[in-house]
């Protein structure tokens, strides 16, 4: 369980992620600053064991039920893959993992643009029966390019959609 992706490369503020996937978080971050809006990179590639500390004060803070529609468990987080980034916002800080992200203008830039740079918004309020997690419109998972324009296609959001998989959190 305890995953270290071998390609990890640094960006910005120093959070790491695959290196298949910084270019396009990189050109992503630039296109929004061109039009205006200042996406900053929350988080990146975590560490098992870094999960486990979130899960825990989760855990202590919510119980387990509620606790896991807001964070995966150790070892299940996208995090921990390098392919998933978490990005906040200038225009209210206090909006960075909160469900007010989606109203911000960076919130609602990522949703219109995500999909160009090979990134999902992950957990979505329209989706949340399918994932399981609670929406969060800040938690963005990289695919790729051409799965991105293959689901817009399909007119599916999810990725358990795309793979005919139950939604988590289901630890079997």
């Amino acid at each position: 369980m305890d995953y270290l992706p071998d390609d990890l490369v640094t960006v910005a503020t120093g959070e790491q992620v695959r290196s298949e996937v910084a270019d396009d978080l990189r050109d992503m971050i630039d296109a929004a600053a061109d039009d205006g809006v200042t996406l900053t990179m929350q988080s990146g590639y975590r560490s098992y064991a870094y999960q486990q500390q979130i899960f825990g004060n989760m855990l202590g803070v919510y119980g387990r039920e509620y606790a896991e529609r807001l964070s995966a468990r150790p070892g299940y987080s996208e995090h921990q893959t390098g392919l998933a980034v978490d990005l906040g916002g200038a225009s209210k800080p206090a909006c960075d993992f909160d469900p007010c992200f989606a109203t911000t203008p960076e919130g609602r830039w990522i949703a219109k643009h995500v999909g160009e740079y090979g990134f999902l918004v992950r957990y979505m309020k329209a989706n949340e029966d399918v994932t399981g997690y609670s929406p969060e419109a800040w938690h963005l998972r990289w695919v790729g390019r051409s799965l991105t324009a293959q689901m817009a296609e399909l007119g599916v959001s999810t990725l358990e959609e795309v793979f005919d998989v139950d939604g988590g959190p289901d630890y079997r």
